[in-house]
C-alpha cells in the first residue's frame, strides 16, 4: 500500500485551487536531499571559521610568544637577542618599545657595572689608606712612647733636684708637655682602633657601677693630690650592654678632666639612675664654665680650648664620644656657674 500526500493552495484571481500529490516515498528522498545540503553547508561553515580562528591566533599569539622567549633570555641577563616584528599594528608598537626597553636596560647595566668596578676600586683604596694610618698611628704611638719614657724619668727627676722656684716653674712646664704627649699618643691610636676595629667589639652584660668604681680607684693618686672627694650614688638595678674595655677609658677620660677641672677639697659626684628602659650616668663638677657656643664642638678633636700651653683640649672626649656613638648611648653636657655636669644616656639590657 502506497502512502502520498497532497498539497494544495487556492488560486484567488481563478477562484480555483491547485493541487499536488507527491508520494511517502518522494517526499523523504527530498526531505534526506535537504538535511544533507544544511550539513554539508554547515560543515563547510564550520571549517572555514576554524580556519580563520588558527590563521588569526597564529598572526596573534606568534608575536606575543616571540615576546615571552624575549622575557625569558632578558631575565638570565641576554641583552643581544632582540624581537623581529614588521607591523603597523599594537602589537608591532610593543615589539619596537620592547627592543628600545632591552636597549636602555642594557647601557644601564653595563654603566651600573662600571660604576660597581670603580666603586670597589676606591673602597680597596680606601681600606688600604685606613689600614695605612692604622699602622701609620701605632707606629708613630710606639716611637712616640719609647723616648718618652726616658724623658718622663728625667723630668720628674729633675723636678726633684731642682729648687730654684723659676727653674722649677719650667720644668712643671715641661712635665705637662711631656704628660700631654704621652697621653695623646695613647688616645690616638685608641681612637684609631675604635674607629677601625669597631664593629668587631664583642658585647657583654656590663653593671655599670663596677666600671666607675674600677676608673675611681685608677685615679686614686690624682684624687688625693687635689684632696677632692668623689661621691658615687647609685640608684640603678640595671646592666648595659658594651664592651667593658672602651667603656672604662670614657669614664677614665671623663673623671679625668673633672679633676684636672676642680679645685682643691671639692667635690666629685656621680650619679647612676634608671630611667625606664634607660641607664642614665651623671658626672658633674666645679670648675671652669664652658662656653655654651663651644658645646657642640668640644667632642671634636683638636678644638682649640684655652687651658693649654699648645692651645689644644686633646682627644679625650672626642673618644668618648666615639665610645658612645658605638655603643649607640648619647651624651648631654650642662655647664653653668655652679657646675658642669656630662651625663652618659644607656639603653639598659636587663
Amino acid at each position: 500500500m502506497k502512502l502520498f500526500f497532497a498539497f494544495y493552495a487556492p488560486v484567488t484571481c481563478a477562484s480555483w485551487m491547485a493541487v499536488n500529490i507527491i508520494s511517502a516515498s518522494k517526499t523523504e528522498s527530498y526531505v534526506n536531499a535537504s538535511i544533507y545540503t544544511i550539513i554539508l553547508y554547515m560543515s563547510l561553515f564550520i571549517a572555514v571559521i576554524v580556519a580563520l580562528i588558527y590563521f588569526t591566533s597564529k598572526i596573534i599569539t606568534k608575536p606575543i610568544s616571540s615576546l615571552s622567549d624575549l622575557t625569558v633570555a632578558i631575565s638570565r641577563g641576554n641583552y643581544t637577542k632582540e624581537i623581529n616584528i614588521k607591523r603597523n599594528d599594537e602589537i608591532g608598537t610593543l615589539a619596537n618599545n620592547f627592543n628600545h626597553m632591552i636597549n636602555e636596560v642594557e647601557k644601564r647595566e653595563s654603566a651600573l657595572q662600571q660604576s660597581n668596578i670603580s666603586l670597589e676600586k676606591a673602597n680597596i683604596k680606601l681600606q688600604n689608606l685606613d689600614n695605612a694610618k692604622n699602622d701609620f698611628l701605632q707606629l708613630i704611638s710606639h716611637e712616640i712612647r719609647t723616648p718618652l719614657n726616658g724623658i718622663v724619668g728625667s723630668t720628674y727627676f729633675l723636678d726633684e733636684m731642682i729648687v730654684d722656684p723659676e727653674l722649677k716653674d719650667f720644668v712643671d712646664m715641661l712635665k705637662e708637655s711631656v704628660d700631654r704627649l704621652d697621653h695623646f699618643s695613647k688616645m690616638a691610636l685608641n681612637i684609631t682602633q675604635l674607629q677601625t676595629m669597631g664593629d668587631k667589639l664583642q658585647f657583654s652584660p656590663i653593671v655599670v657601677i663596677d666600671v666607675i668604681k674600677n676608673v675611681i680607684d685608677e685615679l686614686h693618686e690624682e684624687v688625693s693630690n687635689k684632696k677632692l672627694s668623689v661621691i658615687i650614688e647609685n640608684n640603678s638595678t640595671n646592666k648595659i650592654l658594651g664592651d667593658n674595655e672602651s667603656l672604662q677609658k670614657s669614664f677614665y677620660e671623663i673623671v679625668k678632666n673633672g679633676i684636672e677641672h676642680s679645685k682643691e677639697n671639692e667635690k666629685i659626684n656621680v650619679n647612676l639612675s634608671d630611667d625606664g628602659d634607660k641607664v642614665v650616668v651623671a658626672f658633674t663638677n666645679k670648675g671652669d664654665t664652658i662656653d655654651p657656643t663651644k658645646i657642640d664642638e668640644i667632642n671634636e678633636p683638636f678644638i682649640l680650648g684655652k687651658n693649654h700651653y699648645d692651645k689644644s683640649t686633646g682627644l679625650g672626649l672626642a673618644y668618648v664620644q666615639l665610645c658612645l656613638n658605638i655603643h649607640k648611648a648619647k651624651m648631654k653636657i650642662d655647664s653653668n656657674e655652679i657646675a658642669t655636669t656630662f651625663t652618659l644616656i644607656f639603653d639598659a639590657k636587663l
